[in-house]
């Protein structure tokens, strides 16, 4: 117990390389964080328009969100909400509308970095302080056959 571990279909697939802070480290622990005590701190918190995503469940409009085209090559994705990590940089790929990725950090001290509701659709949020991030999609063209 204690070592980071990722979910079991990415383990010996070469692809998965937890942030450096993780390797090595013993448990994870995520980054500290207060958590808003209400919905009126969080939208002084985020603003308008990520209150509106995050806390609300809006929709980013496609194209738009700065990360479409970004693919750095080291470090993490985390909640823009809270900082928790969320996905590994090699986790990323191309799409065409909004920013996608095929797999998410998993670890002792948290489980599964991401929670979903199904609700006819599968919706993501942040474990930890449960802002919504998207929708799961399965069957597509990844190694998970998964699009966050």
């Amino acid at each position: 117990a204690g070592a980071f571990q990722p979910p079991a279909w990415e383990v010996g697939a070469g692809a998965f390389q937890p942030p450096a802070w993780e390797v090595g480290a013993g448990a994870f622990q995520p980054p500290s964080w207060e958590e808003p005590t209400s919905e009126e701190e969080w939208l002084k918190i985020l603003g308008p328009e990520r209150f509106y995503i995050l806390r609300q469940a809006g929709t980013d409009p496609p194209f738009r969100h700065e990360l479409v085209k970004s693919f750095p090559t080291e470090g993490y994705f985390a909640c823009a909400a809270c900082a928790l990590p969320l996905y590994s940089c090699s986790a990323k790929f191309p799409d065409t509308d909004w920013p996608a990725w095929d797999k998410c950090y998993f670890s002792d001290t948290l489980g599964c970095h991401l929670g979903c509701r199904n609700d006819g659709y599968v919706e993501m949020h942040c474990v930890r302080c449960k802002s919504h991030l998207g929708h799961v999609f399965y069957g597509q063209p990844t190694i998970t056959t998964e699009r966050h």
